[in-house]
């Protein structure tokens, strides 16, 4: 009985490009829920208290900034990420480079998959903030608080919640 070594070539072939069609369009999903985040945080950042945006500016969060987080130069990073995977989907079609292509993409998928969890937490730490800052502001005026007293305030309710935050994070993965 003799195999037929083209079909099963074939084959592979076909499911390798179906794999990378599959990496490449999860690449696509993840990378446009950055993006549509990031235009949410900066929504929230524009509506934020000038005085809550200049505290959170003086914050790290986890190992960065927020400015660092929002500055242009990061993004850009990303979407070369992304050029760069189209590129390896579009320029390796055949052949023994496929197996490269699916693991590059893959590791591109990893890495969108990071910037979208600390996109996430992000969003979800400044949601928290405001929340928690509007209730102090509303205290700040029933007591007739000084400015001096409110910004105290203020950075101490921030720094709570980063905390808070924070602790949560090491529990989740620990």
């Amino acid at each position: 009985m003799e195999v037929d070594h083209s079909a099963l070539l074939f084959m592979e072939l076909k499911k390798r490009k179906e794999r990378k069609a599959q990496v490449f369009n999860e690449c696509k999903y993840i990378f446009t829920n950055i993006i549509e985040k990031k235009s949410m945080i900066q929504k929230i950042l524009e509506d934020v208290d000038p005085l809550i945006k200049e505290i959170l500016s003086e914050f790290s969060i986890g190992f960065f900034s927020i400015d660092e987080y929002l500055r242009t130069s990061k993004w850009v990073d990303w979407v070369l990420d992304l050029n760069r995977s189209v590129g390896l989907f579009n320029g390796y079609g055949q052949g023994g480079f496929l197996p490269q292509v699916i693991k590059d993409l893959s590791k591109t998928r990893i890495e969108l998959e990071s910037i979208e969890l600390k996109t996430l937490y992000l969003e979800k730490l400044l949601l928290s903030i405001i929340e928690e800052t509007r209730q102090v502001k509303l205290l700040a005026k029933s007591r007739h608080w000084t400015n001096e007293k409110y910004r105290n305030e203020i950075i101490n309710c921030i720094k709570i919640i980063i905390a808070a935050q924070g602790n949560i994070n090491k529990k989740i993965t620990h």
